[in-house]
């Protein structure tokens, strides 16, 4: 088990948020090193997820508070059940706005834009993730690229993770072009979407 927790402040003040991880239901915690070449290390944490397809393999979203529709996001994996992450891809930070690699996505695997509501993965390395202010994504390659979800109506304020009962079969939230929450349903594991 995995929790998120702001434990501390940092030199100037500002408050530190760590993942830890127990073996033992909760008794005791132990901290998790995290990588340290993630944009949000040392911010607190504002949204983020994971998902696990075995004890000892998994991937875990860190992602910071968003600003102007935008949000650092790091994708971490894992083999060994948690004890040790590498980053898979990221967004880069705030930072890359000014830089003059703001345009090139590719470098960074991750969007800066939208703001990450969950992920799903799958063992073959398929995944989604959800987005407010962005579009829901896909990746298949565990991770490392990820490309928008071809959803109905491409809703920009809310694209929910997809939750799928298989590897093809699965539902999601979108909203019409009246703004009302719909439920889609894809069987080609997200490739293509119908009105339920």
């Amino acid at each position: 088990m995995f929790v998120v927790a702001v434990d501390q402040r940092d030199q100037n003040g500002d408050t530190v948020s760590r993942l830890y991880r127990t073996t033992d239901g909760g008794k005791e915690w132990q901290s998790v090193p995290l990588p340290q070449d993630n944009p949000a290390i040392g911010m607190d944490v504002y949204g983020y997820g994971m998902s696990w397809f075995s004890t000892s393999e998994g991937f875990f979203l860190w992602c910071t508070q968003p600003a102007t529709g935008m949000q650092p996001k790091t994708l971490y994996h894992t083999t060994d059940g948690g004890r040790t992450w590498i980053v898979q891809s990221s967004s880069g930070g705030f930072d890359r706005m000014n830089g003059s690699d703001q345009k090139d996505e590719n470098k960074y695997g991750l969007p800066l834009g939208g703001y990450a509501e969950g992920i799903e993965m799958f063992p073959d390395g398929t995944g989604y993730m959800g987005e407010g202010r962005g579009s829901a994504l896909m990746t298949t390659d565990y991770g490392k690229t990820w490309q928008p979800l071809p959803y109905l109506f491409q809703s920009i304020d809310e694209s929910a993770t997809p939750d799928f009962l298989n590897r093809n079969e699965g539902f999601a939230l979108d909203r019409n072009p009246a703004n009302k929450p719909v439920i889609i349903h894809t069987a080609d594991g997200g490739k293509s979407w119908e009105l339920l």
